[in-house]
């Protein structure tokens, strides 16, 4: 199975389309989405259409929370509509699947609760106190904008990356999950060939 990966996409259509046709080229099975759907972008409105058509398997992050707390206490939909206020406010915090005999989770922080930023270089000590009990093979994040592949005890994290990529300093990427080899392809929406990430073990 090829899993296409995206997140980070902060209401950037363009860059969203993009992945999509990157993850088509790489003939993936399915594609899942780690969150920051909406906001800093012009396009969410959009974007939220897309994954939906695409049935993409999405979680909520921190940004599409506060884009619903927004139109809920104050009123200020920021150019969504009410359905899409209403999907985004039912996506999950997590979610877990098994596909070709890895368990996988997708969250967009991270999961057990652990609402911190994970660096290639840095898990918070909460999440590693969660991992040594956890049954995924497999935690795919977001959150960070950093692509990378780092492995604690038996597990592994993986982050696609930014999908908005406005600046210089942005990975503007997607990704390509192998399973059950766990060989990971980050693909720049630049130019469509593979680039390095952050690893470890």
């Amino acid at each position: 199975m090829r899993l296409g990966l995206v997140s980070d996409i902060h209401a950037s259509h363009g860059s969203l389309v993009r992945a999509f046709d990157i993850l088509a080229d790489r003939r993936v099975d399915r594609v899942a989405c780690m969150g920051d759907i909406v906001q800093k972008g012009p396009d969410g409105e959009a974007v939220v259409q897309l994954l939906r058509s695409h049935w993409v398997s999405c979680v909520q992050g921190n940004h599409d929370a506060n884009a619903v707390r927004r139109a809920r206490e104050e009123g200020d939909f920021g150019g969504l509509s009410a359905e899409s206020i209403d999907w985004l406010e039912q996506l999950p915090g997590e979610l877990a699947f098994e596909w070709d005999g890895v368990r996988v989770a997708l969250a967009h922080a991270a999961p057990c609760g652990v609402d911190e930023y994970v660096w290639p270089d840095d898990i918070p000590k909460r999440l590693k106190r969660a991992l040594r009990a956890t049954e995924y093979d497999v935690i795919v994040l977001g959150h960070t904008h950093v692509p990378m592949k780092v492995r604690y005890l038996d597990v592994w994290l993986i982050n696609p990356g930014f999908v908005r990529g406005t600046q210089s300093r942005d990975s503007h990427t997607c990704g390509v999950l192998s399973l059950p080899s766990l060989d990971l392809e980050i693909v720049s929406l630049e130019d469509g060939r593979s680039v390095e990430y952050a690893t470890g073990e």
